[in-house]
């Protein structure tokens, strides 16, 4: 009898060790789905500008100010800048369309105020002969690393350019470090 007390204790207490384990199990299951949420969030912004920027002089930080989607807000479309708040590598689109003919505008991407891409852009020389260019940047970003588009200092001397409501910035997290 003595043994079949000890048996149903060590079974009772290995049924509680085993539920521990479990329980354990799956808070640590729970807590790797939590992190793999924060990991794949999107990471997305798309803004475009409402009114024609006119002479935009040279290294003038184009702030859009339609935002459309800007998921975890990092857009700031009062400054026009975008704070990482991930660590990551990036995608980063620009479109700048200019806006009176026969004018001539260059822009940059720019990471901390370092250039990654220029753009440039010239519209013909009659009246609605408007011209885009485009570019994109694939950039590695560090938590508060800021990135704009600019007016390019290459733009002419005593030039300015005029950039019209068709012109978009965008950007997108590839992949989280």
């Amino acid at each position: 009898m003595a043994h079949m007390k000890i048996l149903l204790v060590l079974s009772l207490f290995l049924g509680l060790i085993k539920s521990q384990l479990i329980n354990n199990d799956l808070q640590d299951l729970k807590q790797e789905l939590q992190q793999l949420k924060i990991e794949t969030a999107i990471r997305a912004f798309t803004v475009q500008n409402s009114i024609v920027l006119e002479n935009v002089p040279k290294g003038y930080t184009v702030a859009f100010d339609l935002v459309l989607p800007n998921e975890r807000r990092r857009y700031n479309s009062k400054s026009g800048i975008f704070t990482a708040n991930i660590s990551g590598l990036y995608l980063f689109l620009l479109n700048i369309r200019v806006r009176y003919y026969n004018k001539l505008c260059y822009s940059e991407l720019v990471r901390n105020n370092n250039k990654v891409v220029v753009t440039m852009s010239m519209s013909g020389t009659k009246f609605h002969q408007h011209s885009s260019e485009r570019n994109f940047g694939i950039i590695q970003l560090d938590i508060g690393d800021k990135v704009w588009v600019r007016s390019s200092p290459l733009t002419e001397t005593g030039k300015t350019c005029s950039i019209d409501d068709a012109s978009s910035f965008g950007g997108l997290l590839l992949n989280s470090i």
